[in-house]
């Protein structure tokens, strides 16, 4: 009967080696997913603007604080970092008080902008950016209703 008392003790052991086993594997992969981090690379091209500084800006208290800088090539700009979750981030050109916002997130981003209207810049390659642009167009509809409804309780009120 020797052999029945140590089934479960088999059983257990050879299941400790199986958790072993895997739990081991498991760390290869993170380990190896540690060693590449994942960033982002914004390109933007400003129409307009041939020469200056490009500031990759972000709030941080409530105030703008720049990230990063870089000098326009024949209106052009490159920035590249990592972003643990999407954030909104800004950028403004010397000269100018107006700035693009958009989410920057782990990908390729493609801006294009125009210096007379740097708020109608077209953002490519952020998903969040995308779900952003589709939130704002939803939210235009009712809006765009409240706004007919206010109306006319102002006519009526008069």
């Amino acid at each position: 009967m020797k052999s029945i008392k140590n089934i479960p003790l088999t059983i257990w052991g050879y299941g400790l080696l199986m958790v072993t086993v895997l739990a081991s594997c498991g760390q290869s992969e993170s380990t190896a997913n540690e060693t590449v981090q994942p960033v982002f690379s914004i390109r933007g091209k400003v129409d307009g603007k041939d020469s200056g500084t490009a500031y990759l800006l972000e709030k941080e208290d409530g105030e703008m604080a720049a990230v990063d800088s870089v000098q326009l090539a024949e209106g052009t700009f490159t920035f590249s970092g990592a972003a643990s979750i999407p954030e909104v981030r800004y950028i403004c050109l010397d000269g100018t008080e107006d700035y693009i916002s958009f989410f920057a997130e782990n990908n390729f981003i493609s801006i294009t902008a125009d210096i007379d209207s740097l708020e109608g810049a077209v953002v490519t390659g952020s998903e969040t950016q995308n779900q952003y642009i589709q939130f704002k167009a939803e939210l235009k509809t009712y809006d765009d209703q409240l706004s007919v409804i206010y109306d006319n309780y102002k006519q009526a009120d008069a």
